[in-house]
């Protein structure tokens, strides 16, 4: 069959146009890649834990992940990796086109050895204008927390100096509006009980962020100087400890009333004490390894003697080890002895 010359012209003219697309660099754009590949997150991990890490890559990546880390392999331009248990020297290597970076990576494992935990279980009455709170740090602090822990690393170097830390989290979860009340006396003859009044907690809930001193907002840790960071060796060994003495607060005087006076009173509050670990590669990523889960019931009566009971007893610290970060990620919002002064309202 004879293709008829018309045809023949408008198939030239289609193969000339599509020759020309093909070589026209408005349409075609090279990649272009970085002079060198940087893959960026932390060096030096606890083991147990997850961390994302991202390469500078224009195209996704060939990704080769070591032991203990998972995924083995994976494709992309970032890549969360989960860490298993160390010690380990491991490595991420990626691929992007002609470039290739190889990172080494140091899984360190922290081990919690023993933990103790005592109990005070006085209270008096301190009156701090407008509150009247019952404290609980005499004659020693309602609860005291410590812990001996190892962290082994896979060998004597220095890629892990002051690295990694350790030390307490403390979240209050609950204080129910419902278990913080207070009674106000009045009337003829006198201690004759009016409506109880509550704290109003449902407006800004728990959990809130627990600290030492009255910090408009709290770091994660439960105090500055309890984290205690290991130096380069095969094998290290630290304490940490601390303490708490919750001391829940009522108005003198009845504010929604007629100023009556603060005649008994009562709180239970609940608490999540954690012991969590960080790499300083990445200091706003916690992990934890224990937790103790307690609560604190304190009473004031009419004579204006109070008492304060922790239970269970014994607290026990148990393991809790997770590479979920969630529990000991630092919290927003007001610590809880500054929420403690707001919250404490008349509905």
């Amino acid at each position: 069959m004879t293709i008829p010359w018309t045809l023949q012209c408008l198939f030239l003219q289609l193969a000339a146009v599509v020759f020309a697309l093909s070589c026209n660099p408005a349409t075609a754009q090279p990649v272009k890649f970085p002079a060198r590949l940087i893959v960026a997150g932390p060096k030096v991990v606890p083991g147990t834990t997850r961390y994302g890490y991202t390469a500078n890559c224009p195209v996704d990546a060939d990704w080769i992940v070591g032991a203990p880390g998972s995924p083995t392999s994976a494709k992309g331009t970032k890549l969360e990796i989960t860490w298993g248990g160390g010690p380990a020297q491991t490595m991420i290597e990626v691929v992007c086109g002609r470039l290739r970076e190889k990172v080494n990576v140091e899984v360190v494992n922290v081990t919690v050895d023993k933990t103790d935990v005592t109990l005070g279980g006085g209270a008096f009455v301190r009156d701090s204008w407008p509150l009247r709170l019952a404290d609980t740090s005499r004659p020693k602090p309602a609860i005291t927390f410590k812990a001996d822990l190892t962290v082994t690393g896979p060998t004597r170097s220095p890629h892990w100096d002051g690295k990694i830390v350790t030390g307490f989290v403390q979240r209050l979860v609950a204080a129910d509006s419902n278990q913080w009340l207070a009674k106000y006396s009045g009337g003829s003859p006198p201690k004759i009980k009016q409506s109880s009044r509550q704290a109003d907690t449902s407006s800004d809930p728990p959990p809130k962020p627990d600290c030492v001193g009255n910090a408009q907002t709290c770091s994660s840790w439960y105090a500055s100087g309890t984290p205690f960071t290991y130096a380069p060796s095969a094998n290290a060994s630290g304490s940490i400890s601390i303490n708490d003495s919750p001391s829940p607060g009522w108005w003198l005087k009845d504010q929604k009333t007629k100023g009556l006076n603060l005649d008994e009173a009562h709180a239970l509050w609940k608490f999540e004490t954690y012991i969590c670990v960080r790499s300083n590669d990445a200091p706003s990523i916690y992990f934890r390894r224990a937790v103790a889960t307690w609560q604190i019931e304190v009473n004031l009566d009419s004579k204006s003697q109070a008492s304060a009971t922790v239970t269970p007893n014994p607290v026990q610290i148990a393991s809790d080890v997770s590479d979920d970060p969630g529990k000991c990620a630092p919290l927003p919002g007001a610590g809880v002895n500054h929420w403690l002064n707001d919250i404490v309202i008349f509905k």
